[in-house]
Order: C-alpha cells, then sequence, then structure tokens
C-alpha cells in the first residue's frame, strides 16, 4: 500500500546496510537513459575480513556478473523502478519474502516490461560468519524453492539453464 503513497516517478528499493558512493540522482539519470522499468545494480560485499565474508565476496561478483544474462535476477538489496512499473508488479507479487526480490524482476519480465542491468556499485554487509552465512542461506532456500518449484509452471520453462541453476 505504501507504494500509492510516493509521488515520484522513481523508486529505488535499498536495504538498511547497503549503500553507493554514487549520487542517487546521477544512478537514477543512468536508469532514465536505458529507458529500463526494472533494473539491478552491481551489488558487492562491503566488508572481506573473514573467511566467510571473503568468499561471499567472490560469490557475490560472479552473481552480479550473471545479472548480465539474466538481468531479472534483481537483488533485494538494491532495485530500481519506474514508480508505475513497480505498482504494476507489486499488485501481482506474492508478497511472499523470502525470493521477493527476484520475483520483482520475474513478474517484470513476465509483464513484459523491460528490465535491465545498472552498472553501479553498491555495497551490502554480507554475514561474518559461516553459521550466520548457512543461517541466511536457509532462509534464502524457501525462496529459491518457490522460485524453482512452485512457480515452475509459470516461467521457469522459458530458462532451462537459470531452472537448472536454482533447481
Amino acid at each position: 500500500d505504501s507504494i500509492e503513497m510516493v509521488g515520484s516517478n522513481y523508486c529505488v528499493f535499498l536495504d538498511g546496510d547497503t549503500v553507493t558512493d554514487m549520487d542517487l540522482g546521477k544512478v537514477i539519470g543512468l536508469f532514465a537513459d536505458e529507458g529500463l522499468d526494472v533494473a539491478s545494480v552491481r551489488v558487492l560485499a562491503s566488508r572481506q575480513e573473514t573467511l566467510a565474508e571473503k568468499l561471499q565476496a567472490v560469490e557475490y561478483e560472479l552473481a552480479m556478473d550473471a545479472r548480465k544474462v539474466y538481468p531479472w535476477l534483481t537483488s533485494g538489496a538494491c532495485i530500481i523502478a519506474r514508480m508505475d512499473a513497480i505498482s504494476t508488479i507489486m499488485r501481482s507479487h506474492s508478497l511472499f519474502f523470502s525470493g521477493g526480490d527476484i520475483e520483482v524482476g520475474v513478474l517484470a519480465k513476465k509483464l513484459h516490461l523491460k528490465v535491465g542491468h545498472i552498472p553501479c556499485n553498491f555495497y551490502t554487509d554480507v554475514p561474518e560468519t559461516l553459521k550466520a552465512w548457512f543461517k541466511q542461506r536457509v532462509n534464502w532456500c524457501a525462496g529459491g524453492f518457490r522460485h524453482a518449484v512452485v512457480n515452475a509452471w509459470s516461467y521457469k520453462w522459458r530458462h532451462p539453464l537459470h531452472f537448472l541453476y536454482a533447481t
């Protein structure tokens, strides 16, 4: 319901532990110049001190490179959208938290909206320990299961490599 209260043309979903050194106005300018409806950005680990953080730094970089191939794999750390597009998407969204970020991108693709990737670096906190990492991944598995199995009939057949990866 809060989306209906926003009066601007653009929206930036940004986690509380995610930052960028770029001016958000410039990020929105890049987004607008691309003529996109929804976009992902390059989300990287903000710290690389512990073993868990270092491993995730590599993982995040690889995942962000995949956004060039699968731009609808939007990250909950930061999603940029036109307000009319995100309002349309959220009317069809399940509001299931785990995997809800990817659902935004998948719905955008299904709704024939233009989804892309803006090459701006954003930095997010990642779990410091392997135990915290495992806890996060258990939560992420719920979203992965939902996308790979529960929603498989609706869109996965169109993207067999992503289906194989998610499964």
